[in-house]
């Protein structure tokens, strides 16, 4: 099967053999007027599927709760969203073991243990993942987020086009409702826009 996930939180599971078409173009998804796809992984095995959202929101819950459905319906829904957030960053994993790294666009960091997110019915409105202070100090949305299984080199990249390498290691470990360390000087408008493995 392949699994699908898009900006609107709207997540779709599909046998590949749908797409076995004999066509240049054909239609993978049923998108929603102005949703976008954001996710698209083969699904196998018993793996469970995080949705984090820029506001910093997360759900975790089992692929398998996923029906699997034709290669033109538009999906279910994996995450209830607030109007002003979208599902930002997808993972799919076979085993809880390791963290998620999470950056803000002001360049606060921090790890949080794949244990510490409990799993949930697929389709709710989901747990707070990173605090963010009443008066923006340490970011207003989540610019990156990546899943560590082991220590390697990052690179957090600003508005204005500089790049700050780091190493997952240097981020401390911290609870879903931490707020985070700063580790990139995000100025002014000069936010954090990516995050990336080296």
């Amino acid at each position: 099967d392949l699994i699908f996930a898009t900006r609107g939180g709207l997540v779709k599971r599909s046998p590949l053999s749908e797409y076995a078409v004999r066509k240049a173009r054909f239609a993978a998804l049923n998108l929603k007027a102005g949703d976008e796809l954001l996710f698209v992984d083969r699904a196998s095995g018993e793996r469970q599927m995080l949705i984090v959202t820029e506001r910093a929101m997360s759900i975790l819950f089992d692929a398998a709760e996923v029906s699997s459905m034709g290669r033109v319906s538009a999906g279910v829904k994996g995450i209830s969203l607030s109007p002003d957030d979208r599902a930002a960053f997808i993972f799919l994993f076979e085993s809880a073991e390791g963290e998620v790294l999470m950056v803000s666009d002001r360049g606060y960091m921090k790890r949080c243990l794949l244990v510490d997110f409990d799993p949930q019915a697929r389709g709710g409105k989901g747990v707070k993942c990173f605090t963010f202070l009443k008066n923006g100090a340490n970011g207003e949305k989540v610019a990156g987020a990546l899943m560590v299984k082991e220590p390697f080199e990052f690179v957090a990249t600003q508005r204005k086009g500089l790049a700050t390498k780091l190493n997952t290691e240097w981020i401390k470990i911290e609870l879903k409702a931490g707020k985070g360390q700063p580790l990139v000087m995000a100025m002014m408008d000069d936010l954090v826009e990516d995050v990336s493995p080296v």
